[in-house]
């Protein structure tokens, strides 16, 4: 019993079924002639001149794992590695008391 202001609850619905997911066979058959027709991988993007390749040579520099902060970082582990080595060498060698 519902006072006006209260709705009672709507039965939960079932999600709807799953339709197949890919292609038929005919479809991906269709595909891959149209594909072989358009032969994309002959028309490679890359680039041509010496201009655009020393460019492009320089990509990871900026983004990749050459990126200027990330050397830094490398080079400050790598100094503070060394610096630890270090210390302990000279731990062991110094007496307890």
């Amino acid at each position: 019993m519902t006072n006006g202001l209260l709705k009672p609850s709507p039965a939960v619905k079932k999600p709807a079924p799953r339709r197949q997911s890919g292609w038929s066979p005919e479809r991906r058959a269709r595909q891959a002639a149209l594909i072989r027709s358009w032969q994309p991988w002959t028309h490679s993007t890359g680039p041509k001149t010496p201009q655009g390749k020393a460019r492009a040579s320089q990509n990871a520099l900026k983004t990749g794992t050459r990126r200027a902060d990330i050397i830094a970082l490398r080079r400050a582990l790598r100094d503070q590695r060394l610096f630890l080595r270090a210390a302990r060498a000279v731990l062991k060698i110094l007496p307890l008391s």
